[in-house]
């Protein structure tokens, strides 16, 4: 699978039939890897779901955390002094810091709940590397938000 369009296409594939024997399409299952969870492929109606209602949960996700995104960007004074765009008042560090924790959560839970099903397995990848980098992030942030020096993004960073 290059690309999410062609995941799509596969997943979209696997709905409404019993077993893989009828379809030239869907060959023999070869590019799936070792993967546990997919057992012997008898039940792909579940499975077909699943993955459409994950694709679906994504695709909200993204666009909530855009949303989110852009008000934080205007608050940004990294990003005014860059664009020349931007608007402030008092307490909107504070505003900044709610509309980033809301955005860590929603758009950072499938990889923070993939980063505690990896280490619980022991087997820590691709969730555990984004999972602690996002969360390193949001925590320096944090931080400099409520005091800690540091070097908040004003654009300024020579000492």
């Amino acid at each position: 699978m290059s690309n999410l369009k062609d995941l799509a296409k596969h997943y979209d594939g696997h709905s409404n039939h019993a077993d893989h024997s009828n379809h030239a399409d869907h060959g023999n299952h070869s590019d799936h890897g070792n993967h546990a969870d997919h057992g012997n492929h008898a039940d792909h109606g579940n499975h077909a779901d699943h993955h459409r209602m994950m694709i679906k949960d994504f695709r909200n996700r993204f666009y909530l955390s855009l949303v989110l995104t852009l008000p934080i960007l205007a608050l940004t004074p990294l990003i005014k002094e860059l664009t020349g765009f931007g608007w402030t008042f008092s307490g909107a560090g504070y505003v900044v810091f709610l509309l980033a924790t809301i955005l860590y959560f929603v758009g950072g839970w499938p990889f923070l709940s993939g980063l505690v099903k990896e280490l619980k397995e022991k087997s820590p990848g691709m969730m555990t590397l984004i999972g602690m980098a996002i969360t390193v992030a949001y925590g320096y942030s944090t931080a400099v938000t409520f005091g800690l020096p540091g070097m908040p993004s004003t654009g300024n960073w020579q000492p």
